[in-house]
């Protein structure tokens, strides 16, 4: 118990809110001061009241807990909808301590879950037979088509296990969704490598066949990322990038190729048949 802006509040008198502002103080604290304890949060006051140990003394200290929306960003868009915001749109998130922080899209409604997104196409309205540079810092519009950038994606899912989702739907109106339990891109030194985890069917209403080694996004597992200006792929003689008029993790070269051109050549391999697709959205959402 601690007393917060003259009042004492016990943790049975925080509500929800109030929690996650509790946690924002800690959070907070921590990051200034050698110690915290007796940390409480008044909601009505929207202060944080605690005692933290200063070159090795014991102060107390009150403080505006909306200071934090400034000084931690949220991490992903798991954060977002638990401390910000339910509905789906752009928000500033930072993965990690060392980058920062920059925009992403969220998903907030889809399976119930907060996904960051980080590739939407819906209209061919973008280009994406992007050089290297582009795929690495990202293009597009956030709101529309994008890639949101190799790096980012990087730092995203290097930083915790993410379960990884792809939307799609075909030319012909058919809906798809492919789900595996977990994703990490490499970082440009690895050639933005792609290391994909399992196919999760009971998330997923697509072909039973996805789950084979050799067929569909598994037939491009722990490959390096290849644009028309660099070549990572498993073709001697020609690149898979200029082939295809598109970037991916091309091996010889390509079963599923969601960057392809649009309603052309960007497909996914369903097993038994290809699907031409009019719309794709791959997203990520943290589960660890």
């Amino acid at each position: 118990m601690s007393r917060a802006n003259g009042r004492l509040l016990s943790s049975h008198s925080l509500h929800q809110s109030s929690v996650r502002g509790l946690t924002d103080c800690v959070q907070l604290c921590l990051r200034r001061f050698e110690e915290c304890s007796s940390i409480a949060y008044d909601e009505d006051s929207q202060t944080c009241d605690l005692f933290a140990s200063v070159a090795g003394k014991l102060v107390a200290l009150m403080f505006p807990a909306n200071v934090l929306l400034y000084t931690i960003p949220y991490r992903d868009c798991t954060d977002v909808k638990q401390r910000m915001s339910v509905e789906s749109g752009v928000y500033q998130i930072k993965p990690c301590s060392s980058w920062d922080a920059f925009l992403a899209y969220c998903d907030m409604i889809t399976d119930g879950k907060a996904w960051t997104v980080f590739q939407r196409r819906q209209d061919g309205s973008v280009d994406f037979n992007q050089n290297w540079q582009n795929y690495a810092s990202g293009f597009g519009d956030l709101n529309g088509e994008f890639w949101l950038g190799n790096k980012k994606i990087h730092k995203i899912t290097s930083s915790a296990k993410y379960e990884f989702r792809i939307d799609m739907v075909t030319n012909d109106n058919d809906t798809y969704h492919v789900t595996y339990d977990s994703i990490e891109i490499g970082s440009e030194a690895e050639n933005f490598r792609l290391n994909l985890g399992e196919y999760v069917g009971v998330k997923s209403n697509a072909a039973e066949g996805l789950h084979h080694s050799n067929e569909s996004l598994h037939y491009h597992n722990g490959m390096s990322f290849s644009t028309f200006d660099r070549d990572n792929d498993n073709l001697r003689s020609y690149s898979c990038s200029i082939l295809s008029g598109s970037a991916w993790w091309f091996n010889k070269c390509s079963r599923t190729n969601l960057n392809g051109k649009y309603k052309l050549v960007n497909v996914w391999d369903g097993g038994r048949s290809s699907y031409i697709l009019q719309f794709s959205e791959l997203k990520v959402r943290r589960v660890i």
